[in-house]
């Protein structure tokens, strides 16, 4: 079998949570005489095009008939806070759909519109939130242990009004500039306040050993 599989229709279905986050069913038509297909999948991009928000879909479970001639189904979930608007099915290589031998062949915006197949799907969530979150203040506390080493707490005051702050994070570089020495430091834990408008803290330790002098923030 040196033949790629074959794709003759892509749709969604999808429902809403009790948090309002949009839970998706996509469904492709398949086909591979042969071999049958493996799985497909689908790399979902927002309107933006921001690569960190793209979603992958592994389309793995039969859904009617076979895998030589049938549906496959995959799954995903829109955060009630996602951008709202037409979520694009063609970034990088997808869509995509593979056979147990190893054959695959990926899908064109031509290739889509041959068939009859939308490139893209709109998607409107309850509450879309596009606005970064906002920062306006950084502070320290610190102990020293019995071993001399120093033990920081980092502190941020943050806003973000509508899906509120997930985490922040700081890389922290000594004065000469070794990649080797910097840390990194997720703040996740609520100090005050709430995650809408509040302060957040994290934790690092400086060795005693360490550089002294000023180390940056801005790594």
């Amino acid at each position: 079998d040196q033949v790629a599989p074959q794709l003759s229709d892509i749709w969604f279905e999808h429902s809403e949570d009790i948090d309002d986050n949009l839970n998706y069913t996509v469904f492709m038509r398949v086909k591979d005489d042969i071999a049958g297909v493996s799985y497909a999948s689908l790399r979902i991009s927002p309107p933006s095009g921001d690569s960190g928000k793209i979603i992958y879909v592994p389309l793995q479970d039969l859904h009617e008939g076979t895998f030589n001639d049938g549906i496959i189904k995959g799954y995903f979930t829109v955060n009630k806070h996602q951008e709202s608007g037409g979520w694009s099915l063609l970034y990088a290589d997808s869509p995509a759909v593979h056979d147990n031998a190893g054959n695959r062949r990926v899908y064109s915006a031509n290739d889509l519109t041959s068939l009859g197949i939308e490139s893209s799907i709109n998607i409107t969530p309850d509450s879309p939130d596009q606005v970064a979150p906002q920062l306006s203040d950084i502070w320290f506390e610190h102990s020293e242990d019995i071993d001399g080493n120093l033990n920081y707490t980092v502190f941020m005051r943050v806003k973000d009004d509508i899906a509120g702050v997930s985490y922040a994070a700081l890389r922290i570089s000594p004065p000469s500039g070794d990649n080797g020495k910097v840390i990194y430091v997720p703040l996740q834990d609520l100090h005050e306040g709430t995650s809408k408008e509040g302060v957040i803290k994290g934790y690092f330790t400086i060795n005693k050993y360490q550089e002294s002098g000023d180390w940056t923030l801005l790594y």
